[in-house]
């Protein structure tokens, strides 16, 4: 919907591409990544019904899946990575919130997503971080900065996050102060659940959905740093 919305503050529009990226590119790799999300909506609910630990969803593997998915449909450029990353959690949170609640409308509660969200992060293992960063680099994506600790591009990463018991929580901790998608794993993703929505809400009030996105994109563009 964003990628297709008019006007669109984004780097790619269905009139616009960049180089080899195009607006198909993106609404491809949205389909891609259906096999991921039915995979992790099954995982939250077995979870939830059996009551195991939230270890057992593997949302590190889930992540490394989505990207393997679109690579799959012969899209090598990087489309959404953080679509990924922000994405698999989400759908993680309000599967369990779902079936927890046993409930059939479509209300959440965003506070006890969050909270949820909160608990999936820090179940997770030092496997998950590592399958993290292995989708980090099958991306490719362009723009990645350094850290002091647990670096992503450093040949020595998946050692050093073994040795320290390093999960996903941690993992994001060391970027948090300079990336948005490292700072929603460390707030259970507060910016989406308790800023984003009610604003999009609000936004749809008044406009369509197309014009309440590219509104919501200026919005977030104009109160976060890019």
């Amino acid at each position: 919907m964003e990628v297709n919305s008019f006007p669109n503050p984004g780097n790619v529009a269905p009139l616009y591409p960049v180089k080899d990226l195009t607006a198909v590119h993106f609404l491809i790799s949205s389909c891609a990544l259906f096999p991921t999300y039915l995979q992790a909506a099954l995982k939250a609910k077995e979870c939830t019904l059996n009551n195991t630990s939230y270890r057992t969803l593997h949302l590190g593997a889930l992540v490394h899946d989505g990207i393997v998915q679109t690579q799959k449909w012969g899209v090598q450029t990087n489309t959404n990575l953080g679509i990924v990353l922000l994405t698999i959690p989400l759908v993680l949170g309000f599967t369990i919130y779902k079936y927890r609640t046993k409930s059939n409308n479509e209300i959440f509660d965003c506070v006890q997503i969050q909270k949820i969200l909160q608990e999936i992060i820090r179940a997770t293992q030092p496997e998950d971080a590592i399958y993290i960063i292995k989708a980090i680099r099958l991306a490719k994506p362009g723009g990645l900065g350094k850290t002091e600790k647990y670096d992503v591009t450093s040949p020595h990463v998946f050692q050093e996050i073994q040795k320290e018991q390093v999960n996903v929580f941690n993992l994001f901790q060391q970027g948090a102060k300079k990336d948005l998608i490292a700072q929603e794993y460390t707030t259970g993703f507060a910016t989406i659940l308790l800023e984003t929505l009610p604003y999009l809400e609000n936004l749809l009030a008044e406009y369509c959905l197309e014009e309440a996105i590219s509104l919501l994109f200026l919005h977030l563009l104009s109160t976060k740093l890019d």
